[in-house]
């Protein structure tokens, strides 16, 4: 019973990442963002997968960050950014060397910088580098669930942006 409980909030997670895929603006996609970065928070919290825990921690902070702050401000505040996620990420490495949980990691360190650009498409392609990070350690941590999700999700990613190519050539 608890198991389909997690699947469920896991994938409301997905959900809402795969929706953040198809967002043509950076503020709604960073929105959705934060809020599927919530559910992920709350299953690694319940499965204690502290790696993922916390790498979903980081990226619901920078995604919030980034939706509170004014749209003129993201450049000059992306500097503080940038250090907060890199501080928070090398605490998560110094703490799971070693192991998978290093992976995410990666992934949100990836993500932040990948965020500092306003152009859409450059973010999907930082998540796709991220998106990959979740995947190995969801495989190293046999998570069957997230792997099929993480799995969705970078296809989905893949499909957003050959959709924006192909309409973009078509203009």
């Amino acid at each position: 019973m608890l198991e389909t409980l997690y699947i469920f909030i896991m994938l409301l997670g997905f959900f809402c990442s795969a929706s953040a895929l198809q967002m043509k603006k950076r503020t709604i996609m960073m929105r959705t963002r934060a809020l599927g970065a919530t559910f992920y928070m709350l299953y690694f919290y319940l499965k204690e997968a502290n790696a993922g825990l916390l790498g979903a921690f980081i990226s619901f902070l920078g995604s919030f960050i980034q939706v509170i702050t004014p749209e003129h401000l993201h450049q000059k505040t992306f500097k503080l950014r940038a250090i907060l996620a890199v501080i928070l990420a090398s605490i998560g490495i110094c703490i799971f060397s070693g192991t998978a949980g290093i992976f995410p990691m990666l992934a949100v360190i990836i993500v932040r910088f990948s965020e500092i650009s306003s152009c859409v498409q450059r973010i999907r392609f930082g998540l796709l580098a991220g998106q990959c990070c979740w995947l190995i350690y969801s495989i190293e941590l046999m998570i069957l669930p997230f792997i099929m999700t993480e799995t969705i999700l970078i296809a989905s990613n893949l499909y957003a942006s050959w959709k924006f190519y192909r309409f973009r050539d078509n203009k």
